[in-house]
């Protein structure tokens, strides 16, 4: 469950514009060409997308115009997100002339002039995907801001599994090691390097470093046989306004460094200057991510 004094699904909601500025756009138009072209003739594209959150990767799908013929399956951990993201999806089917039926609490359909697309939400831990699918019943794997959140070398290997011979990942926003905040203060470098070693004990005694994902997991994919075919930078660079929304998102991701480092020497006074800038619009936050598409298999 998430613990956070911010509520999480506003937070995901201010996110989604964030993060459509942040996405990489060549990994992003190649991924969609490939999305594209695997449903033409009507053929089904078979998608699970790991951490779902509020269903917002599936609504930047559907505003691309990816998804015409698909299975999409959505595995979220946090069980309030679920009704987030129908609300927002039968929102968005009003919007854009879609007919949206639910067809079951968790199962919904969106149809539009032959296109059909329908979602089958599960509440479930991204971990366990091995033992809900069998090898070889996917086409797509998605996950968007959620790899670095994993024990990449346990599940990862079992997760893409699942995928069919040659079948598609799409890797977004993999944090890859770098925060900072401007105007430079003394103890950025301590309070930075304190948040990524927070982030590295979440898997005692594995070689892997979360906080270094997004350098990380290209090279984990190779050495396990996957092919890369795009990858790119998809930075978060924000400054702060107080007439904005992004002043929110800034304030979250302070939150989240409060609550990951109570109890640091210095932090306080730190956090109270940071939120001082934030409120004149004198804040610029900058955060390393990276996306990654490939296929897998080596053919």
């Amino acid at each position: 469950m998430i613990r956070e004094s911010f509520d999480y699904v506003d937070y995901l909601a201010l996110k989604k514009s964030v993060d459509d500025n942040s996405l990489n756009p060549r990994v992003w138009q190649v991924m969609a060409d490939w999305t594209t072209a695997q449903q033409q003739g009507g053929q089904l594209l078979r998608i699970l997308e790991i951490g779902a959150g509020i269903g917002t990767m599936i609504e930047r799908f559907l505003d691309g115009g990816l998804l015409s013929h698909c299975d999409y399956t959505a595995v979220e951990l946090e069980p309030g997100f679920r009704d987030a993201a129908m609300q927002r999806l039968r929102q968005w089917a009003g919007s854009h002339n879609y007919h949206f039926e639910q067809q079951r609490p968790s199962v919904w359909s969106l149809g539009y002039a032959g296109k059909k697309i329908v979602i089958h939400w599960i509440n479930g831990d991204a971990t366990k995907i091995g033992l809900q699918f069998g090898p070889g019943t996917l086409d797509m794997i998605i996950g968007h801001a959620v790899v670095d959140l994993l024990p990449v070398p346990v599940c990862m290997p079992n997760i893409l599994k699942c995928l069919s011979a040659h079948g598609g990942y799409y890797y977004s926003l993999n944090y890859a090691g770098e925060t900072l905040f401007l105007p430079p203060l003394p103890e950025d470098q301590k309070i930075f390097q304190a948040y990524n070693n927070d982030m590295d004990r979440r898997f005692p005694g594995l070689d892997w470093q979360p906080s270094r994902t997004g350098q990380q997991l290209g090279i984990w994919l190779v050495e396990h046989g996957h092919r890369i075919i795009a990858e790119g930078d998809s930075d978060w660079e924000l400054q702060s306004n107080p007439d904005q929304p992004t002043n929110l998102f800034i304030a979250n991701i302070l939150g989240t460094i409060e609550t990951a480092l109570s109890g640091l020497p210095g932090l306080p006074d730190w956090l109270a200057e940071r939120r001082q800038q934030l409120q004149s619009g004198q804040l610029k936050f900058h955060a390393s991510n990276r996306d990654y598409f490939g296929l897998t298999g080596e053919g």
